[in-house]
C-alpha cells in the first residue's frame, strides 16, 4: 500500500505546533480535526507531533513523547487514527499526551443498525452529513463494523433489490409507491454510506434480512412470486454488489423469517454465494444462526467460502455473560437453532462464529463491567 503523506502547520495562538507526516486521506487524515482542537488546550504546548506507520498487529497504535515533541504510530491507517484520536483525547483530558500502546483484543468490534420506516426514516437516511457525524463516532469509539439491515420486521426495503435496483427479465417487478429516481437516489445513497465508512476505518456489511415480504406489514413490492426468487435475488445481489465496491460483506437472515422456506434454504442460499463469488473481489458472508442448516454451511464450503455465522449472545435479553447448557433438537424440522451459539462451537469447524449482543434498544452493554 502506497500512502501520500502532507506536511502542515497548525497555528495556535502565539505558538505554532507542526503536524508531522499528515495522511492526504483515509482513517487517520479525517481523525486530524480532533488534534488540531485538542493542542490549542495543550499545557505544555507542543512544538511537534509526528504521525508515521510502523510495524505491528493491525489496527494498533503507539504514542511516544520526548519533551516537547510527540510520535504517534500507527500500524495501519486505521490504527494511526485511533493513536490520533487517543492523543487528543488526553491532551483534552489533562492537557498532556502519556505514553501509550495498545492492540485490540477483540478483532471484530461491530455495531449494527436496522431500517424500518421511510417517513420516519429519510431525514436522516439521506442525510450525507448525519452519516459523518455516525462514523466519526464509532470511529472515535473503535468500532471498525457496520451492519446495515433492511428488512427485518418490515415490509419497508423488504425485499431489498426492488428498491435498488431493476434486473434484466423481471422488469415488471416494481414498487409501485417508488419512483425510477426514488430507485436511483437509493442506490447512490447506499454507494455513498458505504464510502463514507471505509474513509473512517469501518467495513460496511449489507443486512438482508427478508427476501420475500409476507409476515410484516403489506406487501410493497409487486410481480415477485415465490419461484422467482431464486432466480431474481441472486441477479440482484450481483447488481448491487458490483454497484457498490465498498460493500465488504452481506448477511442474511436464515430462518423462515426471511422469506425463505427453510426446507428451500440451502438450494436459495447456494444461488446466493455463487452470486457473491461472480462479484470477483473478496465479499464476506454472514449466516444468522437462526434457523441455519447443516447443509447450508457445507455448500457454502464447497464452493470455496469460510462462512461467519453469528448467533444472539443472550438470546433476546440483556444480562450478565452466560451461555446456555442446554439444547434442545427435537425439533423434527431441524430448526432448533434459535438463541445463544447453541451448537455451532464445533472444533476445526470450517466457518468463523461472531458473538452479538441482540440488545432491544438499549446499547448500554459496555456497563456490565469497568473501563477496560
Amino acid at each position: 500500500m502506497r500512502i501520500c503523506f502532507l506536511a502542515f502547520v497548525l497555528a495556535i495562538a502565539a505558538k505554532a505546533a507542526v503536524i508531522e507526516g499528515a495522511p492526504a486521506s483515509g482513517p487517520a487524515r479525517i481523525a486530524l480535526p480532533a488534534l488540531e482542537a485538542a493542542l490549542a488546550k495543550a499545557n505544555p504546548p507542543l512544538r511537534a507531533v509526528r504521525l508515521e506507520l510502523a510495524s505491528g498487529a493491525a489496527e494498533s497504535f503507539s504514542i511516544r513523547q520526548a519533551g516537547d515533541r510527540v510520535t504517534v504510530a500507527g500500524a495501519d491507517p486505521t490504527g494511526l487514527a485511533y493513536g490520533i484520536h487517543e492523543v487528543a483525547a488526553q491532551i483534552a483530558a489533562t492537557g498532556k499526551p502519556s505514553d501509550t500502546a495498545q492492540s485490540p483484543a477483540v478483532e471484530i468490534r461491530s455495531v449494527a443498525l436496522f431500517l424500518y420506516n421511510r417517513d420516519l426514516e429519510r431525514q436522516w437516511f439521506y442525510s450525507e452529513d448525519y452519516w459523518r457525524r455516525y462514523f466519526d463516532l464509532l470511529a472515535r469509539a473503535r468500532f471498525n463494523r457496520i451492519t446495515l439491515v433492511f428488512g427485518h420486521q418490515t415490509s419497508y426495503f423488504a425485499p431489498l433489490f426492488p428498491f435498488l435496483v431493476e434486473v434484466p427479465g423481471y422488469e415488471k417487478v416494481r414498487v409501485p409507491s417508488l419512483t425510477r429516481e426514488d430507485r436511483r437516489r437509493n442506490l447512490a445513497m447506499l454507494r455513498t454510506i458505504t464510502e463514507l465508512a471505509d474513509e473512517h476505518g469501518i467495513r460496511f456489511v449489507l443486512g438482508i434480512w427478508q427476501q420475500h415480504a409476507y409476515l410484516y406489514g403489506k406487501n410493497l413490492v409487486d410481480n415477485l412470486p415465490y419461484e422467482d426468487l431464486f432466480d431474481y435475488c441472486p441477479k440482484a445481489l450481483a447488481m448491487v454488489l458490483k454497484s457498490v465496491p465498498k460493500i465488504s460483506g452481506v448477511q442474511f437472515r436464515m430462518n423462515s423469517e426471511s422469506g425463505i422456506e427453510e426446507d428451500d434454504q440451502n438450494r436459495f442460499y447456494t444461488g446466493m454465494s455463487k452470486a457473491i463469488l461472480s462479484v470477483g473481489r473478496p465479499v464476506a458472508i454472514d449466516y444468522r444462526a437462526k434457523g441455519l442448516r447443516p447443509e447450508t454451511i457445507a455448500s457454502a464450503v464447497l464452493l470455496g467460502i469460510r462462512p461467519t455465522v453469528s448467533n444472539k449472545y443472550w438470546r433476546e435479553h440483556m444480562g450478565l455473560p452466560y451461555q446456555s447448557t442446554r439444547i434442545d433438537a427435537s425439533d423434527k424440522a431441524r430448526s432448533y437453532r434459535r438463541y445463544g451459539y447453541w451448537d455451532t462451537l464445533y472444533q476445526d469447524r470450517p466457518y468463523d462464529v461472531l458473538h452479538r449482543m441482540w440488545t432491544l434498544g438499549s446499547h448500554k452493554i459496555l456497563l456490565w463491567g469497568n473501563l477496560d
